[in-house]
């Protein structure tokens, strides 16, 4: 299923349909977590990680926030894990990014102390993945969201200034897309 997560979760958000989104996703993350061990591979984890992140995003935005942090912090785990074990691929990486962004914007909305940090954690991921010659588009859509968040978060916290400089960046990357 993981193929058709990103596309398809787009698609129902863009229609409002987070409900709808929230149970596909939970069960993806249902049937990642029922693969027996000999059947987890790099991929499978990712797929259940990106799956959590999805879930964490509609989770968000239906005001369920506690379960989205479970969430992020859960795919952040799963996506660490893989890195810790070698995996320095471009999925994984842009993977970890959004995770990271999820947990910022989860954190922001609740007003904690940590939410920059978790958008410095997001950007400092994506950012030479992003900035890269040949990037993908992939990575620059990520760094895009990860971007916007932390602008949002600078204007939370009354950093001005960093809010005009991330949301010009945001918007430059997000014009090639």
């Amino acid at each position: 299923l993981g193929y058709l997560t990103d596309t398809f979760a787009r698609e129902l958000e863009s229609f409002g349909r987070l409900d709808v989104l929230a149970q596909f996703t939970q069960r993806e993350i249902d049937y990642f977590n029922a693969l027996p061990p000999e059947l987890r591979s790099p991929e499978t984890a990712r797929d259940g990680a990106l799956a959590m992140i999805d879930h964490g995003d509609a989770m968000r935005n239906l005001g369920k926030t506690a379960e989205g942090i479970k969430n992020a912090n859960a795919a952040i785990g799963l996506l660490g894990g893989l890195r810790t074990h070698g995996d320095r691929s471009e999925d994984t990486a842009v993977a970890l990014g959004s995770g990271y962004r999820l947990r910022c914007s989860l954190l922001a909305n609740l007003e904690d102390p940590g939410a920059p940090g978790a958008c410095r954690d997001a950007q400092a991921m994506l950012r030479p993945l992003a900035e890269r010659p040949g990037a993908s588009r992939a990575a620059r859509r990520a760094y895009v969201e990860a971007l916007s968040t932390t602008g949002f978060e600078d204007l939370q916290s009354g950093d001005s200034a960093d809010t005009a400089r991330v949301t010009r960046q945001a918007m430059q990357i997000a014009a090639d897309l």
